[in-house]
């Protein structure tokens, strides 16, 4: 096993990380209490992509730190590269 490295690509990843999951935190909270929050969606700012972003991040930020990427998260990767291309 390798030693993860504290680089600020990682910090930075880290970062965007927890924004993208507490803003999407926030939408299903407000859900919870209130009820949907819009006429076409349950959320008011996109929170499942949000999250999916959230993942993804955090998995690039792993990497960044130098933690291995295993089959199971690269695919993880993978997948969730795919679900967001052309959302932003």
């Amino acid at each position: 096993m390798t030693d993860v490295a504290d680089t600020p690509d990682f910090r930075r990843l880290v970062l965007a990380a927890a924004s993208q999951a507490a803003t999407a935190l926030a939408d299903i909270m407000m859900a919870a209490t209130e009820g949907p929050l819009n006429v076409h969606t349950p959320y008011d700012q996109e929170a499942i992509e949000k999250l999916a972003d959230a993942t993804k991040l955090a998995i690039e930020a792993s990497v960044a730190s130098g933690e291995f990427l295993d089959d199971g998260r690269g695919q993880l990767l993978g997948a969730l590269t795919r679900y967001l291309e052309g959302w932003a």
